[in-house]
């Protein structure tokens, strides 16, 4: 997530009025899930503007982020508990699993990519809380432009390259890291 797109999800909180400026970080829980929302850097924004971040424990350590680099940038590190239950504004990179659901409650806003269509489960889950969702998937700029998910693209578009290069012995150097 860019600055541009931070900023966004900043005006989203102000238009929802939320007295409380806590926004959590999660850790990504599904299985090969390595990404983290924010990093570091995206979080001074947030912190310069008044906000509460807390970050939970170990976040961004699998894309080499540290928890002293989140605190470095003005956030807290917390438990999973804490960091669902204080916060009036949830940002991980993929949907909620089962396991999170137990965390909706009405005037919490989650923001992720949700692709919850077809999971009517989650869907219930969601509605029945009483919270509000933003699925990151469909933002769009006045320009009809889907800023989040083109980082991703361009992330996948340039790894194929690099990939297939390699499978085809062109010589580029194997990717030892998983994404």
């Amino acid at each position: 997530m860019n600055i541009r797109e931070a900023n966004y999800l900043q005006t989203i909180h102000r238009r929802k009025n939320m007295s409380n400026k806590t926004i959590s970080i999660l850790k990504e829980r599904r299985s090969a899930e390595r990404r983290v929302i924010l990093a570091p850097n995206d979080i001074r924004g947030f912190v310069e503007n008044g906000y509460c971040v807390l970050v939970e424990q170990d976040a961004g350590q699998d894309v080499g982020f540290s928890d002293s680099d989140y605190i470095d940038a003005g956030a807290r590190i917390s438990t999973q508990d804490e960091a669902w239950r204080q916060a009036s504004l949830v940002l991980k990179y993929k949907a909620p699993g089962p396991d999170e659901w137990k965390f909706f409650r009405p005037g919490l806003v989650v923001a992720s990519f949700m692709h919850a269509e077809g999971n009517m489960q989650f869907t219930e889950a969601m509605r029945s809380s009483g919270l509000t969702s933003y699925a990151l998937e469909f933002f769009q700029t006045p320009d009809g432009q889907f800023p989040v998910p083109i980082t991703d693209n361009e992330i996948s578009g340039r790894l194929a390259v690099i990939l297939g290069a390699y499978h085809l012995g062109v010589g580029v150097a194997p990717i030892h890291r998983t994404f």
